[in-house]
């Protein structure tokens, strides 16, 4: 720690007070902490004109100066504070994640598909080394990129699997977004092997609703897909969305699936618009919180943890996530 440094608080920074805490707010960054009555006294004095060093030697003698340098270390570290320019320390976004739609094609007719606004007669003309060369790019970016193949229908290319392999191959994460319905004894091991995760679209707690939503039959091939998956080792997350059709069955999945289960709203795009299967988000959000275990806003705060001192941020699209059309388009 430079204890010659001379910490400031932004302008911005907005403090709330309940009880015995504080919380400073840096909406910016953003970054926030929690403090004491004691440490929220000392943050206030932090106006650029005191170091570090005057901090620790005026408090010295207290009983709390181990925590208190513990804690002004791990805040000068984190880039809380800013320095007397009231300069917000930014962090770029890196490439993490590379959606590759690997066609527009799909084997089923769901009810409320949002890629029906798509141009259907896109041709899945890229060439596989054209598609390794983009590989090799990603990966000379960022080592930990993840590949997340979707579609359409991705298993409906032939070249998903041989990409997938040569994406594990040089050590880049893989995921498969999947109707499930395409997966058999003769590709199960492979799917398994080549991808980290696999998420297999699932609509119901029984076959009927879910056939009503995704097609005649699609159930049955989709949970045989899903414990293939499971005989090698590869235990698929199951992505339901959830709906007028759907919902009285949201128990029952839980009950059936329990952790492995991703709920997620339909939007009114594609095919869903002349539907009147969409529920708002107020109904959504009472569905999820009537069913024992599962808990709604834990996403939400797991990610607003997430981005705790990372620096300004924008919108990922085109620098943390890039999206491929099969064609070609980005």
């Amino acid at each position: 720690m430079n204890i010659d440094f001379h910490p400031i608080l932004p302008m911005s920074t907005y403090i709330l007070h309940k009880n015995d805490k504080y919380i400073f707010i840096i909406p910016e960054k953003p970054d926030w902490v929690v403090a004491n009555k004691n440490f929220a006294s000392i943050l206030l004095k932090l106006d650029g004109k005191t170091s570090i060093k005057d901090i620790l030697n005026t408090y010295k003698n207290h009983n709390y100066i181990n925590d208190l340098e513990k804690t002004l270390k791990k805040l000068v570290e984190e880039n809380f504070f800013y320095d007397v320019q009231q300069k917000c320390i930014n962090s770029k976004n890196k490439l993490y994640t590379l959606h590759l739609n690997m066609t527009s094609k799909c084997n089923l007719k769901c009810v409320y598909c949002y890629a029906e606004e798509r141009d259907n007669n896109i041709n899945d003309d890229i060439d596989i080394e054209c598609y390794k060369k983009m590989l090799d790019e990603v990966y000379e970016i960022n080592k930990n990129t993840i590949v997340t193949f979707t579609g359409g229908e991705p298993l409906l290319n032939d070249k998903t699997l041989l990409l997938a392999q040569y994406c594990k191959d040089k050590g880049l994460g893989t995921m498969l977004l999947t109707n499930g319905t395409l997966i058999d004894e003769n590709n199960a091991y492979e799917i398994a092997k080549n991808f980290d995760s696999i998420r297999v679209s699932i609509e119901g707690a029984t076959e009927k609703t879910h056939d009503k939503i995704r097609g005649k039959s699609s159930y049955l091939k989709a949970i045989k897909g899903i414990n293939l998956l499971k005989k090698y080792n590869n235990n698929p997350l199951i992505a339901t969305t959830v709906n007028n059709i759907n919902k009285h069955e949201m128990a029952d999945m839980v009950k059936k699936y329990g952790n492995n289960l991703h709920f997620q709203p339909i939007y009114s795009v594609g095919r869903a618009k002349n539907t009147k299967i969409e529920i708002d988000g107020e109904e959504y959000y009472n569905i999820l919180n009537s069913i024992d275990g599962v808990k709604p806003h834990a996403f939400l705060q797991k990610h607003i943890a997430n981005m705790k001192n990372r620096g300004c941020l924008k919108c990922a699209i085109g620098e943390g996530e890039i999206s491929i059309a099969s064609n070609g388009d980005v």
